[in-house]
């Protein structure tokens, strides 16, 4: 029965711990394009180039919550890119 108990307690938390993940990831979505919007230079012919650069690499980065452990090698590089 304990054994039981602990199985639901730690796929409850589980649910809700990606459940969060999820919440997280979807504002910081939104604030990657809306940062990126007020944030880059207005008038320059590359916007478009580097706003899909910055939007997968911070997309990327933002992923990372959804992963139980991050490695030192996922952190180095994404730090290279």
């Amino acid at each position: 029965m304990e054994f039981t108990s602990r199985l639901r307690l730690e796929a409850a938390i589980e649910r809700s711990r990606q459940e969060y993940s999820n919440v997280l990831l979807n504002h910081l979505f939104e604030d990657i394009d809306s940062g990126l919007e007020q944030n880059m230079v207005k008038k320059c012919p590359e916007k478009q180039k580097c706003t899909s650069a910055f939007t997968a690499l911070l997309q990327q980065n933002a992923g990372l919550i959804t992963k139980n452990r991050v490695d030192d090698k996922s952190i180095s590089d994404n730090q290279k890119n």
